[in-house]
């Protein structure tokens, strides 16, 4: 007989159960429990085997073989000393995993209202740049007043492509789900969606990427409403006149849609887990749950649905651009010159009796952001 004394060492957070696999020559090998190991704890095995033996010694957990040991032949007496490594393990916690989506989830929707989507192309067409009104302390709907054609406001896609620089907000995070974490999540997490092939039933990972750009218009408050004025067309004077009768009535708010936010990339992935056998030694990558040992699949899924939609809306009001600090100015005379050169420092242009402040077109950051606002401009009835 020659002895094995070899000290265990046990970092890990979890507990195991040691085993030695013995594999004597001519016959088959044989598992034996030599006891359980606790969490950040050391254990030294002492055990005699017949000479000439092969010996490992395994750390288990739920019947899979989760480390082992280097393998002795016992044609001597030997010691060693050696630590259990899980390294290659990733443990499944849902309660965490339902934390990180709906942090991220919420960040989300400080960005984003979840009541819909719009795809870009209508929008550039029919809400940015455009003027809305409605009556002050009120919640009735939005009306648009102006829309952006009627000023020459229209941006196209070359527009944006332009404009797109680097990113106003990247939102990113991958989870493991499983039917504990979905139960939590699936209710109340605009982030999450369900695919087909993947339910609550399945152990998988989830990941978003979404890259969200805001755009802002050249135009502001004032250069639109004084180009709208200088229009010569019919229909800019009739939407001219409407747009002054609003101003002028303090029963009511004007604003200007000057930002929107833009997803320029918004990709959804799964991969799918599948069980590993019992009785298995784990590899590198391996997920661990409490039902079992999972290894993610190696092809997955993913959408990119709201790719080109925009979720979100930002605004000045009239009460923002009108100076009331000012005496009225008397006519609309400096509007074509103020128009020559326009970008700027900010200034005050008399327009309608009213001066109005400039902003400097090169300033990126969005102006107000109004829930009501967007619940309008997203509204499923909206159509192009």
């Amino acid at each position: 007989m020659k002895t094995l004394n070899v000290k265990v060492s046990n970092p890990d957070k979890a507990s195991y159960i040691l085993r030695v696999s013995v594999r004597e020559e001519g016959k088959a090998p044989t598992l034996n429990d030599i006891g359980t190991i606790g969490a950040n704890q050391d254990q030294t095995v002492s055990e005699k085997f017949s000479n000439n033996s092969n010996v490992k010694i395994q750390a288990r957990q739920a019947n899979y073989v989760v480390w082992e040991s280097p393998d002795y032949r016992l044609d001597r007496d030997r010691s060693d000393i050696v630590t259990i490594d899980t390294s290659h393990i990733r443990r499944v916690d849902p309660e965490g995993s339902a934390k990180e989506l709906m942090e991220t989830d919420k960040k989300f929707k400080e960005l984003i209202p979840v009541k819909g989507y719009r795809p870009l192309i209508n929008v550039l067409e029919t809400d940015f740049g455009s003027f809305v009104v409605r009556r002050k302390d009120s919640t009735e709907d939005w009306r648009t007043i102006v829309a952006p054609g009627h000023y020459g406001g229209v941006k196209d896609l070359n527009w944006v492509k332009a404009n797109v620089g680097s990113s106003s907000a990247r939102i990113q995070q991958t989870v493991l789900l499983n039917r504990t974490t979905t139960a939590q999540v699936s209710g109340g997490v605009a982030l999450f969606e369900a695919k087909a092939g993947y339910t609550d039933q399945d152990l998988y990972e989830y990941g978003v990427n979404i890259d969200i750009m805001t755009l802002k218009h050249n135009d502001t408050f004032a250069s639109a409403k004084a180009k709208l004025a200088l229009a010569t067309s019919d229909v800019a004077k009739s939407v001219n006149a409407e747009l002054d009768r609003y101003l002028a009535d303090q029963r009511y708010v004007v604003a200007f849609v000057r930002s929107v936010h833009y997803f320029n990339d918004y990709v959804i992935s799964y991969r799918k887990a599948s069980k590993v056998s019992v009785d298995a030694t784990l590899q590198g990558g391996t997920l661990f749950d409490s039902s079992g040992a999972y290894q993610l699949e190696s092809i997955g899924a993913s959408t990119n649905a709201y790719k080109d939609q925009v979720g979100g809306f930002f605004f000045e009001q009239v009460d923002d651009v009108i100076d009331k600090s000012k005496p009225a100015a008397p006519a609309d005379g400096d509007v074509k010159k103020v128009l020559g050169d326009f970008v700027g420092v900010p200034r005050l242009v008399p327009i309608g009796g009213k001066y109005f402040f400039t902003r400097d077109t090169r300033d990126v950051t969005p102006t107000k952001r109004d829930s009501d606002l967007d619940s309008y401009l997203l509204s499923p009835t909206r159509r192009r």
